[in-house]
């Protein structure tokens, strides 16, 4: 019984969880040179640190490549109404 008189009802809980933390929804960022200029940053810090993994941003930017000319190819084909 000391328990339960104890524990908060669950919508406060929830509502304490939500405004805890940062809301990356709420986040702008741009696009542009800028933006790309920060993400070739970000994966150039993250291969020098596991550099076991430096084969894999060339076959993400292949498979990217490849679902882009993919979907050009079927909305020419296909086009919007």
């Amino acid at each position: 019984m000391l328990v339960h008189a104890v524990r908060k009802p669950l919508h406060k809980v929830r509502a304490e969880a939500e405004g805890a933390g940062i809301n990356v929804s709420n986040i702008r960022v741009g696009g542009g040179i800028v933006g790309f200029v920060f993400s070739a940053g970000v994966v150039a810090i993250f291969l020098a640190g596991v550099p076991s993994l430096r084969w894999f941003p060339v076959g993400a930017i292949a498979a990217g490549a490849a679902v882009a000319l993919a979907l050009r190819a079927w909305h020419k084909r296909r086009p919007a109404q």
